[in-house]
């Protein structure tokens, strides 16, 4: 599959709201550990790795599962890492 020019939008945008989420829940582990800071770590994480795979996927089907699955994994970190910051 080409990566067209919204696609690519998309990607870069939901690598860089990987990378905050990442962050700030790295952040608020360093500065308040707690064993509920690995959730949204860990979903970030998994949001990241499915948007990478993106890049290279060859088929209709395979990107669009790995798009709702990206979607997904950052909505999921989002609210986690707003829970998390509630709890601390």
């Amino acid at each position: 599959m080409q990566f067209d020019a919204i696609a690519r939008k998309a990607y870069y945008g939901v690598w860089l709201l990987g990378l905050c989420f990442a962050a700030l829940a790295i952040w608020g582990f360093v500065r308040h550990p707690h064993w509920f800071w690995v959730t949204p770590i860990g979903a970030a994480a998994l949001a990241l790795i499915a948007n990478q795979r993106i890049r290279g996927s060859g088929r209709r089907g395979e990107t669009v599962l790995l798009g709702v699955a990206t979607l997904v994994f950052v909505v999921v970190s989002g609210l986690l890492l707003g829970l998390a910051l509630r709890l601390s």
